[in-house]
């Protein structure tokens, strides 16, 4: 049963005439008039008592009509819940995030995603920076926030966000703490290293940096959490080398202090990952939009205090 034709039967019962749903339709009274031969054909069954020029349902076109009623404001139901979905973003979003934006960025970004666009869901998966590319290159994300640099694939599109800096980390028992203005690399040497996971672009930062120093790197320990490398460093266990972001309030409270190198700068980026190829969905447009958004608004928030 063509639903076109049931739709023209639907205007015709409703309207009780073929001229009038002609003009309706700006279509040709004996086209109307044939449609509605061919349905009633179909069916096998007439439709319509035609007295002369007026046309009336009859009992099979009685049911019928009942039946289109029902079929067209159901269609109509659909329709404009559909265009309510249009209106607003809904669905489901699966986020990576690497460790350290995830302490204090990813969570303030989902709050405030979540707050504005309460009809989706969120999936959050923290890992290291090999783990979240893996999952974007199996497609088992739609998005990512990589802290550290980025490993370079062909079906993913990188954007950078922020540049923070990487700062050593000392307990305020620790006496490098103690020492006024800058501290030298033989100081270093006494000092246990406290590092993250070594497949992380955390570990690696840190390599980095004790090879520019000409020191050798041999830690003590390695954690893949950063809250536990912080509460080690708190402990007073040994030191450790974060980005700024990710210890910023330990170090206002003062819980952590700072091992500051005269002249000596090392930088840790922020990328927004998504893929190139994927059809992107208006609630990734938004969280993607947010998240550049938020880094812009937040730049007096971010920035470190010399």
């Amino acid at each position: 049963m063509d639903l076109h034709y049931l739709k023209l039967f639907h205007i015709v019962a409703t309207n009780l005439s073929f001229s009038k749903t002609a003009a309706q339709l700006h279509i040709s009274q004996p086209a109307i008039s044939m449609q509605i031969k061919k349905l009633e054909d179909d069916l096998g069954i007439p439709l319509f008592d035609r007295l002369g020029r007026n046309i009336y349902l009859n009992g099979y076109g009685k049911l019928l009509y009942t039946y289109t009623s029902k079929i067209f404001s159901l269609i109509d139901e659909v329709e404009c819940k559909i265009q309510e979905l249009e209106d607003k973003i809904w669905g489901s979003l699966y986020i990576g995030c690497t460790n350290a934006p995830s302490i204090s960025i990813m969570p303030e970004i989902i709050s405030q995603y979540r707050s504005r666009y309460p009809l989706v869901s969120i999936n959050l998966h923290v890992g290291n920076n090999y783990e979240i590319h893996n999952m974007m290159k199996m497609n088992q994300l739609d998005f990512a926030l990589i802290g550290g640099s980025v490993i370079e694939n062909q079906n993913i599109r990188y954007f950078k966000v922020w540049e923070d800096r990487v700062v050593f980390l000392a307990s305020p028992l620790n006496p490098l703490t103690a020492v006024s203005g800058t501290s030298t690399r033989e100081q270093l040497l006494e000092q246990n290293i406290i590092a993250h996971d070594y497949q992380s672009k955390l570990y690696e930062v840190a390599e980095s940096i004790y090879k520019d120093l000409g020191l050798p790197f041999q830690p003590s320990m390695l954690i893949g959490s950063v809250d536990t490398v912080k509460y080690l460093v708190k402990k007073n266990h040994g030191i450790a080398i974060l980005p700024y972001i990710a210890v910023k309030k330990e170090l206002q409270e003062g819980c952590l202090k700072e091992i500051k190198f005269q002249g000596r700068a090392w930088t840790y980026d922020y990328h927004v990952a998504c893929h190139k190829s994927k059809e992107s969905t208006p609630a990734m447009e938004k969280l993607i939009t947010m998240t550049v958004d938020y880094f812009t608004a937040n730049k007096e928030k971010l920035l470190y205090a010399e």
